[in-house]
């Protein structure tokens, strides 16, 4: 009896740390630190803030292109602004999905996260603090690639 108290007791503090864990805050990523990553890594990178100033929660808006994989960043107005872009894109990307897609769904602090894979396409959608990562990438090495990137910037699992 007592060893199944003592069990029961460690179990509990296992959770009660992996959850301290999981809701730690992340730091944004800044348009300078998404624009030197995605140069460095090849991408073209395009500024896209003057063509999207009739919305107004947008306060920066980069995009990042290289063959078949696309990486739009964004800083908004608010977190709860990017928190609903990531449930937007969530449920978008399961319209889209194959059967065999796998998905991963993260929400913690200042994070939310929402990711798809399947046989050579990646999808993520992303949110720190009011910060937005959206990576859509297209084949097997590519979709690695992506993926990658969007843990180097803090925007994945790790």
């Amino acid at each position: 009896m007592k060893l199944r108290r003592i069990i029961a007791v460690l179990l509990c503090v296992a959770m009660l740390l992996s959850l301290a864990a999981c809701g730690q805050p992340r730091t944004a990523a800044t348009s300078d630190q998404f624009v030197s990553s995605m140069l460095d890594k090849g991408f073209e990178v395009k500024d896209m803030t003057e063509d999207l100033a009739a919305e107004e929660y947008i306060k920066t808006a980069v995009t990042a292109d290289k063959k078949d994989v696309t990486v739009e960043f964004y800083i908004l107005d608010k977190e709860d602004t990017a928190k609903g872009n990531v449930t937007y894109f969530a449920d978008k990307f399961k319209a889209l999905a194959a059967p065999s897609a796998s998905e991963k769904v993260a929400s913690s602090a200042n994070y939310s996260y929402y990711e798809q894979k399947s046989t050579g396409v990646y999808r993520l959608a992303s949110s720190v603090g009011d910060t937005f990562l959206y990576v859509e990438a297209f084949g097997v090495d590519l979709a690695t690639e992506a993926e990658e990137l969007a843990k180097a910037l803090g925007y994945a699992a790790k």
